[in-house]
């Protein structure tokens, strides 16, 4: 009875034994399988790896030539096309971009600078040039601080002719009223005159009620007038149409922009003002210093003179810096004012020849021709 049990016994523990031993390799031939795919995980995942890097350097050359692409458009675009470029700030290089040309919506025209003739002026003891103009796009018009006179020359540099105000004092902005009508400011004696250049005559002289004039602009039928503390708006017999005072007190340059916004540098505060009868927007920065004179072309783009800094900043008609329109690479030193001539084919710069003061080592006249590709 005992044999047939442990037999009995020994048949189970046998079974079990198979049993077991089957299910372990049940188990291996699984756990081996799932080693296989683990392998093959690795592998695709090493694989992938791989493109993803390869796809990272593409992009990265992709950003690269976008940047590149985004920035020559940014500087070379014509003004008739519109441009808005709407990219993640958070791609740093990208944001760099972005911060320097905003989101761009429009672009000024390709003008090249290409310096067309430098000549010297020597003025007598003190004198100096305060302001200047072009005359029929060939001669430019000279106003003289300390003598009785304008000076008129030609792009060659050659003086063409003088024309005399009958008396000394601090002359000093001119503008272009119509035609061959110019007025001059005369700082000392709050007088405008108004001037035929072509007859090298004076029509009459204008007084303008104990107002320190110092640049001039024109608009329509409008005289604007730069005092120390104050943008004056005349009609042409001196009525006062319109007062517009500054924040600052410290009034230079004036101009007048295409769509009638008075736009004037403070020099005390290195700061630029657009204004109509509020302040529309004002622009500085640490590279400006002193700005003595501001201009706008035809397409309403701001120039601005650093007189200290010895530069011109370009801006967009909105106030944004667009570029360095000259420097001290270009040969300008403390320059004074600018001047386009009528079709903005060409820009004149009046900079002093060295820092001595009163300015004895003369003064330089350049012409940059603005040759547009």
């Amino acid at each position: 009875m005992f044999e047939a049990l442990e037999k009995n016994d020994l048949s189970q523990l046998n079974k079990m034994h198979k049993e077991t031993l089957q299910n372990l390799q049940e188990r291996r031939v699984r756990y081996e399988n799932r080693a296989k795919i683990l392998e093959q995980c690795h592998a695709s995942l090493d694989n992938n790896l791989k493109h993803l890097h390869r796809f990272t350097n593409i992009i990265k050359r992709q950003l690269t030539e976008q940047e590149q692409y985004i920035i020559s458009v940014a500087d070379t675009v014509d003004q008739q096309y519109q441009y808005k470029f709407t990219i993640s700030p958070s791609i740093s290089n990208m944001a760099s971009i972005l911060t320097t040309y905003g989101d761009i919506t429009r672009c000024s025209k390709i003008r090249q600078l290409v310096l067309a003739n430098t000549f010297k002026v020597d003025l007598q003891n003190s004198a100096h040039f305060s302001d200047g103009v072009y005359f029929c796009n060939q001669k430019i018009i000279l106003t003289v601080s300390g003598a009785p006179e304008l000076l008129v020359y030609d792009i060659t540099g050659a003086r063409h002719s003088v024309i005399k105000l009958g008396q000394y004092g601090s002359w000093f902005g001119l503008t272009l009223i119509k035609n061959n009508l110019y007025a001059v400011s005369r700082f000392d004696s709050s007088c405008i005159t108004f001037i035929d250049i072509v007859n090298q005559k004076v029509q009459k002289s204008m007084d303008i009620s104990n107002l320190k004039a110092r640049r001039l602009a024109s608009s329509k039928n409008k005289i604007i007038v730069a005092s120390v503390s104050d943008i004056k708006i005349l009609d042409h017999d001196g009525n006062l149409s319109k007062s517009l005072r500054s924040p600052s007190g410290e009034i230079f340059g004036v101009c007048v922009t295409k769509n009638d916004n008075v736009i004037y540098t403070d020099r005390k505060t290195d700061e630029l003002y657009c204004i109509d009868m509020n302040v529309l927007f004002t622009y500085s920065d640490k590279s400006l210093k002193c700005p003595t004179d501001v201009k706008a072309d035809d397409d309403g783009n701001i120039y601005v003179v650093g007189r200290m800094s010895h530069n011109i900043h370009m801006l967009s008609p909105e106030g944004k810096f667009i570029k360095m329109f000259l420097s001290e690479k270009d040969g300008i030193h403390r320059p004074y004012f600018l001047s386009f001539n009528k079709d903005f084919s060409q820009v004149m710069i009046c900079c002093d020849m060295d820092d001595s003061f009163p300015l004895n080592g003369g003064l330089y006249i350049k012409l940059f021709d603005m040759i547009q590709l």
